[in-house]
């Protein structure tokens, strides 16, 4: 057994995604809610997957090498465990790998042969050994502090044979002194041969005899608990605990197109933007996840990519995040200051090290998107104080140049956002123009409409400019090099610049097979501004351009080295599976192809966007203005 406390760096060197201009495709579909990866010849591949429940998030990680042996380890995150650093990075995590040992007839099993891995929503590994076969199905608990792999093995053999199971239950027991306020907790093991889980029995050895032709099912359990107390619960429960969130979300806003690939990945974008949801003690939080961002949100990731998302949704889990995280930062509005950068360890206390990141504008346009779909007025009238507050705030932040002023943006100081930026601006004019919806249909008198308007003419006229020889959008004025986020204008409403802006993004140096550069200074990427930059085209009504994009991307990171998820960044982060990314994935199709941008309680523009390419779409049961309604498109 390998254990690592706290490890950094989370990922290991074995588990490095490489990034090259020459994508394989792995993975097929095997229908819309499923991919498949049959072992090839074309080895090594290692890829990492993150899966979550309400009280764990892990990160699995596998390899198969040139000879098809395998490799299996897990980076387990627990939200509620806190270590003494109670800071943004303060959930207890641990790597383990080899938790349990299998020996077959008294000889360790100790180099499995990967022959497939099947994604569905599960990680489904099947393997082999002389002539035994091996399948694991993992999964987080949704529960429990728990996380699940449910083993079965077959014996092929024309003779019995002697299985015999070591762990250690014990795994490991945090120093009380590295635990926040002393509050000891450990991480346990077990194999579990029924469908009963309880952390107080302990079993460190299990032998079976396994007759020809027939096979075994156990459960092993990672769980993490405080030194006292014990966890027990039903296996199959957690098993259909999962498998009851899937059906959810198979029936819940469901594409469909002429192109499965979009299709499916738009199935799992809604999986890993829902799951990752996390029971703090101050309520359910959204996270983005990673191995670094749990209980703890931010107003770019949860209200300005998420919960407009979650809106859409008829998934209460997800709904309440979105409610809780507009209420949290209530407690940091009414004085003269700027937002805080983020709120941590699990709604305790705050990170605000970029300051102003433009934080105001993302929760006013977050919250007037996400109540505006949801259409409760009763639920609007408890955020008008709020939202106002921020679009005033915003608004007294207005330089000589009829600007606003931010100190930093989404990207917290990574590339250079000058004192005034692109950003803030395209985010702030949507949040007036969407504000100012909202109070009308309120009756609530405003003259935010006025205010959009007067920044809209100030956008063009400050940031229009000549980048290495491109017309298109300065991101600010201190930056020299050209940036993807020239996009923020088309998604928010600002197309006065599209054709200068689309060539940009499609003709320099900007435009990689990976999606667009962050800079053209850095060999950087960001997943959110390719998936912005992609909906700002369809909006532009550049409907070719923009599915022929969408469908590269898709084909990426749904069907060749890492997938099934978009990705955070590279190379920082090893492009971790964040949960908002996929929530911004799924945007896409609402409110690029299909152009849906909600007006009042009750109505809403839509500007379809389609092409021969992608010349149909529907979407059903998606929530519009408290109804769940059908619709669809078709390009005759």
């Amino acid at each position: 057994m390998i254990i690592k406390p706290n490890p950094f760096p989370i990922f290991p060197d074995w588990t490095k995604i490489n990034v090259n201009n020459k994508k394989q495709i792995r993975h097929t579909i095997k229908n819309e809610n499923e991919i498949f990866y049959k072992i090839d010849d074309n080895l090594p591949y290692q890829n990492h997957i993150e899966t979550a429940g309400l009280y764990n998030s892990t990160i699995v990680f596998y390899k198969v090498d040139t000879n098809k042996t395998f490799r299996l380890a897990k980076h387990l995150i627990f939200p509620t465990f806190r270590k003494t650093q109670n800071d943004t990075r303060g959930s207890f995590a641990i790597y383990l790998e080899n938790e349990f040992d299998i020996y077959l007839n008294n000889k360790l099993i100790d180099n499995e042969k990967l022959n497939s891995i099947t994604l569905n929503g599960f990680i489904n590994f099947e393997s082999s050994y002389q002539n035994i076969s091996i399948k694991r199905t993992l999964f987080a608990a949704k529960d429990h502090p728990s996380f699940i792999s449910k083993v079965t093995i077959k014996n092929n053999n024309d003779a019995d044979i002697s299985l015999k199971f070591v762990t250690n239950n014990n795994v490991y027991l945090e120093d009380e002194g590295n635990c926040f306020e002393n509050k000891q907790y450990q991480i346990k093991h077990h194999l579990v041969f029924d469908d009963r889980y309880d952390s107080s029995i302990n079993c460190y050895e299990n032998t079976i005899n396994l007759n020809k032709q027939k096979e075994i099912t156990f459960y092993s359990i990672i769980s993490c608990m405080y030194i006292n107390d014990n966890i027990g619960f039903c296996v199959l429960n957690e098993l259909e605990n999962r498998n009851v969130f899937l059906h959810q979300l198979k029936n819940n806003l469901i594409l469909k197109t002429n192109n499965k690939t979009l299709d499916t990945m738009f199935y799992f974008a809604k999986i890993r933007a829902t799951e990752s949801v996390f029971n703090t003690k101050n309520g359910l939080m959204h996270g983005p996840g990673g191995g670094n961002y749990y209980a703890a949100i931010w107003t770019n990731d949860q209200l300005e990519y998420a919960n407009p998302f979650f809106a859409y949704m008829n998934y209460k889990t997800s709904f309440d995040s979105a409610i809780n995280s507009m209420d949290l930062y209530t407690k940091y509005m009414y004085k003269d200051e700027p937002l805080v950068s983020s709120i941590i360890a699990e709604a305790t206390s705050y990170w605000n090290g970029a300051k102003d990141r433009g934080d105001c504008e993302m929760y006013a346009y977050g919250a007037t998107r996400f109540l505006l779909t949801h259409g409760d007025k009763s639920l609007a009238m408890n955020y008008v104080k709020p939202i106002k507050w921020c679009l005033d705030y915003s608004l007294s932040k207005l330089t000589c140049d009829g600007l606003i002023k931010s100190d930093s943006d989404e990207l917290e100081n990574r590339f250079e956002s000058g004192s005034i930026n692109l950003s803030t601006n395209a985010i702030g004019y949507a949040a007036l123009i969407s504000g100012a919806d909202l109070f009308d249909s309120l009756g609530i008198k405003n003259d935010y409409r006025k205010q959009a308007n007067d920044l809209y003419k100030n956008i063009d006229a400050y940031f229009f400019d000549k980048v290495e020889g491109y017309k298109t959008y300065r991101y600010c004025k201190e930056e020299i090099n050209l940036r993807s986020h020239i996009c923020y204008p088309l998604i928010n409403g600002i197309l006065t610049r599209q054709e200068e802006v689309i060539n940009t993004l499609l003709n320099s140096k900007l435009n990689t097979t990976e999606g667009f550069l962050t800079s053209t200074a850095e060999e950087v990427f960001w997943d959110r501004v390719t998936l912005m930059a992609i909906r700002g085209i369809y909006l532009a009504n550049k409907s070719d351009i923009a599915s022929s994009l969408l469908i590269d991307y898709s084909t990426n990171r749904l069907l060749t080295d890492h997938v099934p998820y978009a990705i955070e960044a590279y190379p920082e982060g090893n492009q971790a599976h964040l949960s908002a990314e996929s929530a911004l994935y799924c945007r896409i199709f609402v409110e690029g192809i299909m152009g849906y941008r909600p007006v009042s309680f009750d109505e809403f523009e839509i500007k379809p966007s389609l092409c021969k390419t992608l010349n149909t779409i529907e979407i059903k049961n998606i929530n519009f203005h408290g109804k769940l309604s059908n619709l669809s498109m078709k390009l005759l």
